[in-house]
């Protein structure tokens, strides 16, 4: 008896060492139709990364509004058995920008392909709903059963960042809106995570480093979120920047998924549609930085330009010294600009596959 219950004694510690040491990483993201939880967000590659800890999902308007987004979310959770997970309704609104703002910018500047959840019923079929931010339209699987925490999402940021300094990184794959006001809510908190992971085009912006700065849907929708994001002086800023080399969903990558059917397999075949770029990258980094195979470390200053009467707006920027709030001399920051897309894949397939995505 006793030797069982210092067996018993020793597997606790070692769970107890192991959670330590595990990568506790925060999803951020503008989560839109029920297919996103696993083909732009993917959250099943964090659920079976080893060495990786989900502590919770936070959602942001963006892509669409935020209830809606979240509720989604919510739905895709209970098909596949992890309620457990605790999802946080963030910000509705962009801190300053409306959607009058970038009407008039388009006026000077031209069109962009896409406004998120500013879209006209015109521009996608299935019914945006630009000026009801509250409406949810309902998922084909029904309503959630289950309710986002109480707690808000920039104060559940603060407060897991506090209970484990320098172990959280957060992981945006939305608007910066969540983050930003995390930033305000507690002067500490950049320097409490241990990285920011997001997509941003950097490209052409760094000295030395050529390529065009694409306009960025994220910060185009939140710019001043963007600013504060981006100057707050983070231990690690990893940057990725490899938009337009996504793979897509493909007829044999969904073959490939229904060779083993899982609840979350399934929930892909009736919510995904080939064609759809898989736009998971910052969430593969984060599972596994290993599949970085154009990496550059650097220290620079980025920022975002917020003149809304220039053709820049919406886009990165290096930041004047003046307006940086980080370290004198810039910050670390991890240009990641190119994945192993084949390895990407295969864990893609293999995360919906995975007996693993269950508690």
């Amino acid at each position: 008896m006793k030797a069982l219950l210092a067996w018993v004694a020793f597997l606790l510690a070692w769970a107890a060492a192991r959670a330590e040491t595990a990568d506790l990483v925060v999803l951020d993201e503008d989560w839109n139709v029920p297919g996103d939880a696993i083909c732009e967000s993917n959250i099943p590659l964090l659920l079976v990364a080893p060495g990786v800890r989900l502590l919770a999902l936070t959602g942001v308007s963006g892509d669409a509004w935020c209830n809606e987004g979240t509720a989604n979310v919510l739905r895709f959770l209970e098909e596949i058995g992890r309620s457990d997970i605790p999802v946080a309704r963030g910000a509705t609104w962009p801190l300053l920008n409306t959607a009058g703002r970038l009407s008039a910018w388009e006026r000077k500047f031209g069109p962009l392909s896409w406004r998120g959840a500013w879209n006209s019923p015109a521009q996608e079929a299935g019914g945006p709903h630009p000026d009801t931010p509250w409406a949810i339209r309902p998922a084909r699987e029904g309503p959630p059963k289950h309710a986002v925490v109480a707690e808000r999402a920039p104060a559940l940021m603060v407060r897991l960042a506090r209970e484990h300094p320098g172990q959280v990184t957060v992981v945006c794959g939305g608007p910066l809106t969540n983050v930003a006001l995390a930033v305000r809510l507690d002067p500490e908190f950049a320097g409490l995570v241990r990285r920011l992971v997001l997509g941003l085009s950097v490209g052409g912006v760094l000295p030395g480093h050529p390529g065009s700065a694409r306009p960025n849907f994220n910060e185009m929708f939140d710019p001043e979120a963007a600013h504060i994001a981006l100057t707050a002086g983070w231990r690690e800023l990893v940057v990725i920047d490899t938009a337009g080399a996504e793979p897509a969903l493909t007829a044999e990558v969904l073959r490939r998924i229904q060779e083993r059917p899982t609840p979350a397999s399934n929930y892909l075949v009736l919510n995904g549609k080939v064609g759809l770029p898989l736009w998971a990258q910052h969430v593969a980094w984060a599972a596994d930085p290993t599949l970085a195979v154009g990496v550059e470390h650097l220290t620079a200053r980025l920022d975002i330009a917020l003149d809304d009467q220039r053709a820049d707006f919406g886009r990165t920027v290096l930041a004047a010294a003046d307006a940086y709030a980080g370290p004198k001399d810039g910050q670390a920051v991890t240009w990641v600009y190119a994945l192993d897309n084949p390895r990407y894949l295969a864990r893609y397939v293999a995360a919906l596959q995975s007996p693993g995505l269950h508690p």
